[in-house]
């Protein structure tokens, strides 16, 4: 599953998708940690997301394009240095042969989904509705 951009952002949401969040979603580190750790990382991050839309004032949040562009570039950059970018072949490469594969620790993920980066989203406000009773 890919967004607009053709990525997700740190491995749990998708431009283009509002309130989508995914486990194990692209660019996840499944082959390299624990998928329980994994899951329950992206789990935490996405429980903050909804907790802030269960208080209302938000209604949608969606990555934006810019700050996926600059996740995905980072990571690409990264997986330059593995394994996988050393000419083999494997389902770990798109069609371009570029690794798509997480490249980094699993303190590193863990650390990236401990909280949202507000900047990074497009936060859409609830709206009130006329003759709304509240």
């Amino acid at each position: 599953m890919r967004g607009p951009t053709g990525h997700a952002y740190r491995t749990v949401a998708l431009p283009g998708f509002p309130n989508l969040f995914t486990i194990l979603g692209p660019h996840s580190p499944v082959g390299n940690q624990s998928i329980i750790s994994v899951s329950e990382a992206q789990a935490q991050y996405i429980v903050q997301w909804v907790d802030r839309l269960q208080r209302g004032g938000v209604a949608h949040v969606t990555p934006r394009e810019d700050a996926t562009a600059a996740y995905v570039a980072e990571l690409r950059e990264a997986a330059k240095g593995t394994v996988f970018a050393s000419g083999c072949v494997s389902w770990y490469l798109d069609a371009d042969g570029v690794p798509e594969v997480w490249p980094w620790s699993p303190a590193r993920h863990r650390a990236m989904l401990r909280r949202p980066e507000l900047q990074d989203f497009d936060l859409e406000p609830q709206r009130v509705r006329e003759g709304a009773v509240g």
